[in-house]
């Protein structure tokens, strides 16, 4: 039977947790220019054009603690 409530079994879970919790309050991000530069290569070597001031954003979402945003994400991309 596991406890109610939150549990970790040991502080590096928990720090994980945290952190997890902190990216999915701060919602989308930007890519990494070396992210955009593998996304840009990958379209070049498939014949396509990617304009130069396209924003690509990632954004970590999860069911029970998504924000609004997240949310609408998650119901738009599960039928």
């Amino acid at each position: 039977e596991l406890p109610e409530g939150e549990w970790f079994c040991c502080d590096s879970c928990s720090e994980i947790r945290s952190s997890l919790d902190k990216m999915i309050s701060e919602g989308a991000q930007p890519l990494s220019e070396s992210d955009l530069d593998i996304i840009r290569k990958k379209h070049e070597s498939k014949g396509l054009i990617m304009d130069t001031d396209t924003e690509i954003r990632w954004q970590l979402v999860a069911g029970r603690s998504a924000t609004a945003d997240g949310n609408s994400l998650l119901s738009s991309a599960v039928p």
